[in-house]
């Protein structure tokens, strides 16, 4: 039997504050929106292009940004300077500037504190009784383009201050993991792999049954378990950076050096969720199969930020509250580097809120 009682309404209470986690469920095409920009007649798109360091005056007022395009070295001229190049490259130009004398500031923040938001499975939640979950506990279609799910955040005090961590749960089922492989293919395009994947699966009937189950009746395909996915905060540490190395590539740029996996004692962190859970769970009809810390396998969240971070001054950062980079004029940054303290969530609409604060700043002031 189905269960009765929600699942999610365990965790509605002060220790866990709900999060819902909106999924596109085909992502929009790059290419497209470069193409979309290659028609307005007020945008030059440079493609084909490799950008080397940034030139200023002795003012520290950019005057040029050097690109290498089609192995030819070439100058651009502007007014405003806006670097969007990622949390790797954009201290990585700072950084490379600084080195040959194109950009005259000394800031020790550049690079430095570079954090992400890691994920692993810390376990599994099954009924004490026979019964099952239904696929709209875990992800629920709003629409062909939207789906959402729901997690749940929370805090963890320590030493060092407060740590914002979430879990999710995640259905246990081949079926499903087949399912959401082969709509994968589907969804990209990869003609190949469809066939493939249904020549391997012409016999299987019960993958076309639950197919056609959660397609049309997904509140009838019947899950027994789900995992419990971790997602967790990080602290700033120095010892996580960039820096230079002393090689180029062919474009001409110095190649970087990534230091990042400094233990932040993570392991506290994921026994402290595994009792917090387990607490949360006690009298109800469910429960909860950790998994032991030798099992442990964590996977980057690929969100990295803080190697440029916003800050009151340049003693504990590299950007001012307007986006602009310490000690220049017309220099400015809006991507995931400038982000001082994670969480653990995507930084989608953190960045979309930055650009627009950063586009009312330029339009009011230059």
């Amino acid at each position: 039997k189905f269960q009765k009682d929600n699942f999610y309404k365990l965790f509605l209470n002060d220790l866990f504050n709900k999060k819902e986690i909106f999924i596109q469920n085909q992502p929009l095409n790059t290419k497209n929106i470069i193409l979309s920009l290659k028609e307005n007649k007020n945008i030059t798109v440079v493609e084909n292009a490799i950008c080397q360091e940034l030139i200023s005056d002795k003012n520290n007022k950019i005057v040029s940004v050097k690109i290498c395009q089609n192995n030819k070295v070439k100058l651009i001229s502007a007014d405003i300077f806006v670097l969007s190049a990622g949390v790797f490259e954009s201290p990585r130009l700072l950084l490379q500037s600084i080195r040959n004398k194109n950009l005259l500031i000394k800031n020790l923040n550049i690079g430095k504190n570079l954090i992400d938001h890691p994920f692993l499975n810390i376990g599994r939640i099954r009924f004490v009784n026979k019964g099952f979950f239904t696929l709209n506990y875990f992800r629920k279609r709003i629409s062909h383009k939207f789906s959402y799910r729901i997690s749940f955040s929370f805090i963890e005090k320590n030493k060092s201050g407060n740590l914002n961590h979430s879990i999710e749960f995640r259905p246990i089922s081949t079926s499903i993991k087949k399912i959401d492989e082969f709509k994968y293919y589907i969804n990209n395009g990869h003609i190949s792999k469809i066939l493939i994947f249904l020549f391997k699966n012409i016999l299987n009937f019960k993958f076309f049954y639950n197919l056609f189950i959660q397609k049309f009746f997904p509140s009838q395909l019947k899950i027994k378990e789900c995992s419990v996915i971790l997602h967790l905060d990080q602290h700033p540490v120095d010892d996580d950076y960039i820096s230079l190395s002393n090689k180029k590539d062919k474009f001409g740029r110095i190649i970087p050096i990534i230091r990042y996996g400094k233990d932040r004692d993570e392991i506290t962190s994921i026994k402290y969720t595994q009792k917090l859970i387990t607490k949360n769970l006690e009298n109800s009809n469910f429960e909860f199969i950790s998994d032991k810390s030798d099992n442990f396998n964590f996977f980057y969240g690929n969100h990295q930020c803080g190697t440029a971070r916003l800050a009151k001054n340049k003693k504990t950062g590299v950007t001012d509250k307007n986006l602009k980079v310490f000690d220049t004029k017309n220099l400015f940054i809006c991507d995931t580097s400038i982000i001082p303290i994670f969480g653990n969530s995507n930084p989608s609409l953190t960045i979309f809120a930055l650009a627009k604060k950063l586009s009312n700043y330029l339009f009011l002031n230059y």
